[in-house]
């Protein structure tokens, strides 16, 4: 599949008069706990000759191409231009940190994408980005757990698995005041080491290699120990109490900005 991505990536470039710096894969299967229908979710990063900057209209910055299952298609390309997405770096945007450190990388100009990630340690905002974990957790589990016929509270396993991942990167974050690991496994590895919390551990392990076997849609029924450390950890005073960092220099994004248009 890395070949049909490689070649659907530059036969985009053609189309679109582009160039890809750097292409990743994007959700669960950057995530590592990918079912068997899941889709591709390549995400990519991409300039355009110096002129298409020179102009004071408002180019689109965006490039898609959705997938279309009827036609048997699983590859969903999104892609951001570098001055989309050095602003969105600027603000610490968790989508763009998450592309930058998939451990599922398709293309990439290194150079580039060593300065991006360089960017990106020096201006992430640890309080925001737990922010949008918690906030991402607390919308998911409200609006996918629900009761059965017998009474018991139950969610699809994707969307568990959600839940927990966004819950324990806003606990990463505060522990080690770091951005997360994108691959989940590692992440849970390097944080959950205390022996009160083996059972989470295995849980995870366990819940990954069933969504492995699972169609997209299955549920599981939650006990009353995960879902009691689920609404106790969907806690926004996780993110407040983590000290907000001074905003890097736009001059920063400039110098990398201007360096990849070749000024």
């Amino acid at each position: 599949m890395e070949l049909v991505i490689q070649d659907r990536l530059k036969t985009l470039e053609a189309e679109k008069g582009i160039e890809t710096l750097y292409a990743c894969e994007s959700g669960s299967r950057a995530w590592g706990f990918e079912s068997p229908d899941s889709d591709w979710d390549v995400r990519f990063i991409y300039k355009r000759d110096l002129n298409h900057y020179l102009t004071l209209g408002n180019p689109r910055d965006v490039v898609e191409v959705p997938f279309d299952k009827a036609l048997g298609d699983e590859l969903d390309l999104v892609g951001w231009d570098i001055s989309k997405a050095l602003g969105l770096l600027r603000g610490s945007n968790p989508t763009l940190i998450e592309w930058l450190f998939s451990p599922k990388v398709y293309l990439s100009q290194q150079e580039v994408l060593d300065e991006l990630r360089s960017l990106a340690k020096k201006c992430w905002q640890p309080r925001a980005l737990a922010h949008h974990y918690i906030s991402m957790g607390f919308n998911c589990y409200s609006k996918f757990a629900r009761k059965n016929d017998e009474g018991s509270k139950e969610i699809q396993v994707k969307k568990l698995l959600y839940v927990m991942r966004s819950i324990l990167n806003a606990l990463y974050i505060k522990r080690f005041m770091a951005i997360p690991p994108v691959d989940f496994m590692q992440m849970c590895k390097e944080l959950l080491v205390n022996a009160q919390e083996e059972w989470l551990l295995q849980l995870i392990s366990s819940l990954i290699e069933k969504k492995k076997g699972l169609d997209e849609g299955s549920l599981v029924v939650l006990d009353a120990r995960l879902d009691n450390w689920i609404q106790e950890n969907l806690d926004r005073g996780v993110a407040n109490s983590i000290e907000e960092r001074p905003k890097l220099d736009i001059a920063d994004f400039d110098r990398l900005f201007h360096r990849v248009l070749g000024i």
